[in-house]
């Protein structure tokens, strides 16, 4: 494990398929479809940070085929009228990063996956710096079991990249539900997700302050029917908080409905 992360900071290794990927220039225009920079003459140095950090440890074929939604996509709600960010389709090349991050440990993914969520999203994210960043939270005998959670990895790095709040702590999952993945039929996800998630309300009101008119970004690794996210955010609805979520991925499946 302790190679493999030297290689890749030493930009030596394609984090995706493996090849050289040192010293492999962009042209411009290959930076700007990453991003949502649209004027990269004026780039601050965090986005240009960002970008050469890409493009230092991903080769240009791989880059090339990122599977990136549009920008102006969301999944949303119908129950809990939720908007849904999602980066990129649940498919190769990114596929792959996710289930390495989420059950092979390796968390040094976290970041570059936060890295796309900082340059594809970077208006939106922009437009809600009033906000904090939840992470999907584990029940305890899973984050027992695999040791952490991936959600959380993902959500401290974003908000490191923004400066946007981060907060763990307000949610907690009582719930030990099936894998979502061993779930297929919609409505079975429903049931097994339901009432999975409450407040630490000590918590809440020792920390009133900090979560005072504050929108809460839900953020989790990858989006399938949306019930995760729906029943993670009903109970701070209830609350009165206004929540929307950022996934690294989202499943395009027949019950999806896009909105613009």
């Amino acid at each position: 494990m302790i190679d493999e992360v030297k290689r890749i900071l030493n930009a030596e290794t394609c984090m995706i398929c493996g090849s050289h990927a040192k010293d492999n220039l962009l042209r411009q225009v290959d930076l700007l479809r990453i991003g949502s920079l649209r004027k990269f003459a004026q780039v601050e140095t965090k986005n240009e940070k960002c970008l050469n950090e890409i493009q230092s440890c991903f080769c240009r074929s791989c880059l090339s085929m990122l599977p990136i939604l549009t920008y102006n996509k969301f999944w949303q709600s119908d129950k809990k009228h939720i908007q849904v960010m999602s980066i990129f389709s649940y498919e190769n090349p990114i596929k792959p990063l996710i289930i390495q991050l989420k059950f092979y440990q390796k968390h040094y993914l976290a970041k570059f996956l936060s890295v796309f969520i900082f340059l594809i999203r970077q208006n939106y994210l922009q437009e809600n710096t009033n906000s904090i960043f939840v992470p999907i939270p584990l029940h305890q005998n899973r984050f027992k079991e695999r040791g952490y959670n991936q959600s959380e990895l993902i959500a401290l790095e974003i908000s490191k990249l923004t400066g946007i709040k981060y907060d763990n702590k307000i949610l907690l999952r009582t719930k030990n539900t099936n894998r979502q993945t061993e779930t297929k039929n919609y409505e079975d996800r429903l049931r097994n997700m339901k009432d999975a998630f409450v407040l630490d309300e000590t918590y809440l009101l020792e920390n009133i302050d900090l979560f005072s008119k504050k929108r809460i970004i839900l953020i989790d690794d990858v989006l399938t029917t949306g019930s995760t996210i729906e029943s993670a955010a009903s109970p701070l609805i209830s609350k009165g908080f206004e929540v929307a979520a950022i996934t690294i991925a989202r499943e395009d499946l027949n019950y999806f409905r896009l909105h613009d």
